[in-house]
C-alpha cells in the first residue's frame, strides 16, 4: 500500500481542521493510500500513524516510505494571525521538494494576507509545486499566472454524516478581534436565530406537504 504524507493544522483539536483530516484519512484509506500525518507533538489520530511537525528528523526517517506530500485544507496561506505559520508551510513545501517529493496543494484558502513579501514568497513557492487544488473561487483568482491549478472545495463538506432531524439549533464558531462588540453580537445572534427558526419552519412544513 503506497504511503502518503499529509501535512496541515493538524493535531490542535480544532473542531475545523479535524474534520479535514477525517474526510482527507477516509478518502485516502478508501483509494488504497496509508497516510501519514504531521500532527502537533507527533499524536497519532484517526487512527492514522502522526509524526512531529516540526522535527525535521522525523520526517527524514521516513523519508524513503513516501513519495507525495500532500498539504491541506484549510485556510492555511494567510499572515494575518501568523507570519511565522504561513514560512512554516512554505517551509514544508520547499523542503519536500528538496527531498523530491510529489507536492499537492489540497483543498487550500489564501488570505487574508497583509504583506506584500508573504504574496511573493506564497507566489514563488507554489510555482515549485505538482499540482494546486484550491478550495474557493477567491482563492483560486488570487495567482492568474499560476498553472496546474484547479478548483476544489471545503474538504470537511465531503463527510458522511447520518442525517437525522434533531431539535432546531445554530452552531456559531467565534474568532476573537479587538472590535468585537459583545453586546452587539449577542443582539445579532437572537435576530439571527429568530430568522432561521422561521426559515427552518417553513423548509419543513413544505417538506412535509410533498
Amino acid at each position: 500500500m503506497e504511503k502518503v504524507v499529509l501535512g496541515g493544522y493538524f493535531g490542535f483539536e480544532n473542531l475545523g481542521d479535524d474534520a479535514i483530516l477525517l474526510s482527507e484519512v477516509s478518502f485516502l484509506k478508501e483509494n488504497g493510500f496509508e497516510p501519514i500525518v504531521l500532527t502537533n507533538k507527533g499524536k497519532s489520530i484517526f487512527g492514522v500513524k502522526g509524526i512531529s511537525r516540526t522535527s525535521i528528523k522525523d520526517i527524514l526517517r521516513i523519508r524513503n516510505e513516501f513519495s507525495t506530500f500532500i498539504l491541506g485544507g484549510g485556510g492555511l496561506f494567510q499572515d494575518k494571525t501568523s507570519f511565522r505559520s504561513l514560512l512554516y508551510y512554505l517551509f514544508l513545501i520547499d523542503f519536500m521538494k528538496r527531498l523530491k517529493k510529489k507536492v499537492v496543494i489540497f483543498n487550500v484558502g489564501v488570505g487574508p494576507l497583509i504583506r506584500k513579501i508573504s504574496i511573493k514568497l506564497l507566489f514563488s513557492t507554489l510555482k515549485k509545486v505538482d499540482l494546486v487544488i484550491f478550495r474557493d473561487r477567491f482563492s483560486f483568482d488570487f495567482f492568474p499566472e499560476l498553472k496546474n491549478k484547479f478548483l476544489g472545495f471545503d474538504s470537511a463538506f465531503s463527510l458522511n454524516f447520518e442525517r437525522k432531524e434533531t431539535k432546531k439549533k445554530i452552531l456559531v464558531s467565534l474568532r476573537y478581534f479587538k472590535d468585537l462588540n459583545l453586546k452587539k453580537f449577542s443582539k445579532f445572534i437572537n435576530i439571527l436565530r429568530e430568522k432561521i427558526l422561521m426559515i427552518l419552519n417553513l423548509l419543513f412544513s413544505q417538506r412535509k406537504r410533498k
